[in-house]
């Protein structure tokens, strides 16, 4: 149930799930690949938070986690599936936890101190390709945008619910 715009029996799990999927889509188009995605820990966990914030922020650590996972398997020239993105909820006393783990290689320590700068990213123009379309322009905007660009990554704290990548 709500009140006002604030859930008081959020599933962060399901929430979760939702985003990933539509997310997982987002890079199937861009890329032509994507992980998957594995949960574990407290899945049957409850919160009270406004959804739309929560939403925002899956959705932000989830797409640069996606990315950053198939450039970083594509770089390595491996061959094969790419490994899963792996979430963990993790219910404390007073606390959630939403850890979300990927092998994207990590931020490069010279770029560490810009990383909360207004606007800051790593993802690159987006290029005109041969096969352009309307959809695959969309698409990769939705991948590579937010508000302000993706978000760093490294950890975001509000209130009793944090959520690290």
């Amino acid at each position: 149930g709500y009140i006002a715009v604030l859930n008081i029996n959020r599933s962060p799990t399901s929430l979760i799930k939702s985003t990933a999927d539509y997310v997982q889509e987002l890079c199937e188009v861009n890329y032509g690949i994507s992980p998957e995605f594995e949960m574990d820990g407290h899945l049957d966990t409850r919160i009270t938070y406004i959804s739309n914030h929560l939403e925002y922020i899956f959705m932000e650590l989830l797409k640069n986690a996606y990315r950053a996972t198939v450039e970083h398997h594509r770089k390595l020239n491996i061959g094969g599936d790419p490994p899963p993105i792996q979430i963990t909820i993790a219910r404390g006393a007073e606390d959630v936890t939403v850890r979300i783990r990927d092998r994207g290689g990590g931020i490069p320590p010279e770029e560490m101190l810009r990383v909360f700068e207004y606007s800051y990213t790593t993802v690159p123009k987006i290029e005109v390709e041969e096969d352009h379309n309307i959809f695959s322009s969309q698409s990769r905007q939705a991948m590579q945008q937010g508000v302000g660009g993706p978000i760093a990554g490294t950890g975001h704290h509000k209130k009793n619910l944090s959520v690290c990548r």
